[in-house]
């Protein structure tokens, strides 16, 4: 999707200006000094610029940006470019989500220009954008900058395939599913051994059981199972904030270009965690904290899976100045995955509130490991401070009985398989 620019006639160039100042300074002496000479050296000069000041009657250039294809890893752009028949060339200014900038003069007709850009990160990106100014004869005159045009696209994030059991909450509250629950009901977990019954089905007597338990004619045993439920699964995402690893480029949009970031983990652990619950026959749940909007009821199935992805696609930071976050009610005994960089207290103070309430929660660390490279002695002290009190504030929560699940190195498959079975050996069920 583009964004369409604003078009404006051409003006008069910074160049043609100087022309007209200097041919007027130059006849204004040769009439004060007597000189004729003089005189005509500045009356051709002053023709000439107040000339190139009056553009030629035209329209206005035509930009429009589409998507194109490219190769994988790489999202394409197609920009289509039609000068006015009054102009000579056109001078077109490339940004693209990379930062690189690209400035083209194109000559009159329609052109197409195709090209593509590494998606370094994934959610909201503009791919290109475009700005342009109309050029007149020999360059003297130029329009004044037209645009910006921009060709916007959602990157989906990659899904990490989780191996191995998966966290469950304490008390399973669906009535089908894939897991074993507390209550008696038909499944595949043998609960007890218990007589016979009215009610009992048939096919549940144990006959073996039967006979080398009876007492007497007529004694019949049957197998009691458990039955098999569903588990709710929340996963809440704190978006206030986006850093890279590079903590002194935290206070420039430039450190965000090449390096993950932390909303970039923030959105794989979502969509991650959403898939293997969902495969799992379970419901699921997505809310953005700084974002109330953006929310996704508990559900389960592929359709589902593909709403929670493409929320998760879209978050974007807020900002830490966003007003005090409120925890958003979250289904009875549900599981609950707390998504964020817990730089300040307010995501704690949230996963202490679920806790006590009877959830079981988890906190997803997505703070990338920082890299203290370029700071000075202040900012140094200051990022020590910081990590000191961020640690101390996730074994606090630790002690309580709060899960921690490391996401901060993407692509390490074993350790945060290895931390999943940890939190399944510290609760009570698994999948």
């Amino acid at each position: 999707m583009s964004d369409p620019g604003t078009a404006h006639p051409p003006l008069r160039s910074a160049g043609s200006l100087a022309g007209t100042v200097a041919g007027l300074v130059v006849l204004v002496v040769g009439v004060a000094a007597g000189r004729v000479d003089v005189v005509l050296l500045g009356v051709p000069l002053l023709v000439a610029s107040l000339w190139t000041r009056v553009p030629s009657a035209g329209g206005v250039a035509q930009v429009a940006v589409e998507h194109a294809e490219a190769p994988t890893g790489r999202v394409g752009y197609r920009i289509r470019l039609e000068p006015p028949p009054s102009a000579e060339a056109l001078h077109v200014r490339v940004v693209l989500s990379t930062g690189r900038r690209r400035d083209l003069v194109v000559a009159p007709g329609a052109r197409e220009l195709v090209g593509s850009a590494p998606t370094w990160h994934t959610g909201p990106v503009a791919v290109a954008t475009v700005g342009h100014r109309v050029l007149g004869e020999d360059a003297v005159w130029a329009g004044p900058p037209v645009g910006p045009v921009r060709l916007r696209r959602v990157v989906l994030p990659q899904r990490v395939e989780l191996d191995g059991p998966l966290p469950l909450p304490p008390r399973l509250t669906g009535l089908t599913g894939l897991h074993a629950s507390v209550r008696l009901g038909d499944g595949g977990e043998l609960h007890d051994i218990n007589p016979f019954v009215p009610g009992d089905r048939l096919r549940r007597i144990d006959w073996r059981a039967t006979a080398r338990l009876r007492r007497g004619p007529g004694d019949l045993y049957v197998r009691r199972t458990t039955a098999q439920s569903d588990a709710t699964v929340v996963i809440a995402v704190d978006t206030r904030d986006e850093v890279s690893d590079h903590v002194a480029t935290w206070t420039t949009p430039a450190g965000l270009v090449e390096r993950t970031t932390s909303l970039d983990l923030a959105r794989e652990a979502a969509s991650s965690l959403a898939a293997a619950y969902v495969h799992a026959g379970d419901q699921v749940a997505f809310h953005d904290l700084a974002d109330q909007g953006r929310v996704v009821p508990p559900g389960a199935g592929r359709r589902h899976l593909d709403r929670v992805r493409r929320a998760a696609a879209g978050m974007v930071a807020t900002g830490l100045w966003t007003p005090r976050l409120r925890a958003p009610v979250v289904a009875r005994g549900a599981l609950v995955y707390l998504v964020g960089t817990h730089l300040d207290d307010t995501t704690s103070e949230l996963a202490t509130t679920w806790f006590l309430a009877g959830h079981r929660v988890v906190l997803v660390d997505v703070l990338p490991h920082l890299d203290r490279h370029d700071l000075d002695a202040r900012e140094a002290v200051a990022t020590q401070l910081l990590e000191g009190e961020r640690a101390e504030r996730i074994d606090g929560l630790r002690d309580l009985g709060i899960g921690v699940l490391d996401w901060r190195r993407s692509g390490f498959d074993a350790d945060r398989t290895g931390s999943l079975r940890g939190l399944v050996r510290a609760g009570r069920g698994h999948r």
